[in-house]
Formats: C-alpha cells, sequence, structure tokens
C-alpha cells in the first residue's frame, strides 16, 4: 500500500507573536521536507506559514523552537476559556471517551505532559489509517474515529479533543 502523499498544501499558525504579555527574543521553523514556506500575517496578526509540496513524501514533519520573555503582571484573567472546551467538530462520542480511558491508562504515572502527548499521539496513530479524501471539511473527529480513517485535519481534530478532556 501507498502510503505517500504528494500535491499538498499546507498552512501553519505555530509561531508565536509579540503581545504584552510576550517579547520573542528568537525563533526558529524548521520542516522536513525541507521546504521554505510563504510567510504572511493574517487578520488576527497571526504568523501565517504556507506552501506546497509537489513531489510524493510519507511525513510531515515541523519543528518551532524559541526563546520568549513573558511579563505575567500584564497577564488578564479573563483570558478566552472557550478553547479548552470542545466546538462542534471536537465533540467526544462514547468512542472517544473509551480511547481517551486507554490513552489515560497508557500514560499513567508520567509526569511529563510532552511524553504523555506524544504517546498518546502515538495511540493515535496506531489507531487510524491516513486515506485520502476519506473525509472533508465538515467531518466532525468522532466521525473520523468511528471510521478508522482519516486525513491531517481529522488527526488534529482528534487529537485536540482527547486534549480537552478530563
Amino acid at each position: 500500500m501507498n502510503n505517500h502523499v504528494q500535491n499538498h498544501s499546507y498552512l501553519f499558525r505555530c509561531i508565536p507573536i509579540e503581545m504584552p504579555l510576550q517579547h520573542i527574543v528568537e525563533c526558529q521553523f524548521t520542516m522536513e521536507p525541507n521546504q521554505f514556506p510563504n510567510r504572511s500575517v493574517d487578520a488576527f496578526g497571526n504568523h501565517v506559514l504556507s506552501g506546497y509540496i509537489s513531489q510524493a513524501h510519507c511525513f510531515l514533519d515541523f519543528s518551532v523552537r524559541g526563546i520568549t520573555e513573558r511579563d505575567n503582571s500584564k497577564e488578564k484573567t479573563d483570558w478566552m476559556p472557550c478553547y479548552c472546551y470542545p466546538s462542534p467538530m471536537t465533540k467526544p462520542d462514547d468512542s472517544l471517551w473509551e480511547f481517551y480511558r486507554l490513552c489515560k491508562n497508557e500514560t499513567a504515572g508520567i509526569d511529563d505532559v510532552r511524553t504523555i502527548a506524544a504517546r498518546w499521539m502515538h495511540l493515535l496513530s496506531e489507531r487510524m489509517q491516513y486515506v485520502k479524501d476519506s473525509t472533508n471539511v465538515e467531518t466532525t473527529a468522532a466521525k473520523a474515529f468511528a471510521a478508522g480513517q482519516c486525513v491531517c485535519q481529522d488527526y488534529t481534530h482528534i487529537f485536540l479533543t482527547l486534549l480537552r478532556m478530563k
């Protein structure tokens, strides 16, 4: 089975921005396959990295590393809690709750959140199969999870669902 994709458009919003709470001292973005993405700023001030990979590839990996200086004295307590709750695309169903419990059991006793997140993503990638055009922009995390087949956006929706569960 060929698990390669090609003619792949990508868009990242993963670069931190300057704001009253933080100053970006240093920021480095890398990706594989090695690309030089277009850089722009969206209407909300987010840094956007976008591009197109025409050649066949079986993975897309990226990393953002940097140093920020924070001034918590300027932090507001009324930040947007809406990001902590399910959206219509990330509302869990019974099977996602069951998978969440499995993930929690698999990482019981681990304190490092990065290690836990990486393990959960590995468990998710073992459970799901990437199948081009298997879903669309209206497919919820629960529907993609039930099908066992998904595209990149579904991995993201399912993973966000898991991270928001308590």
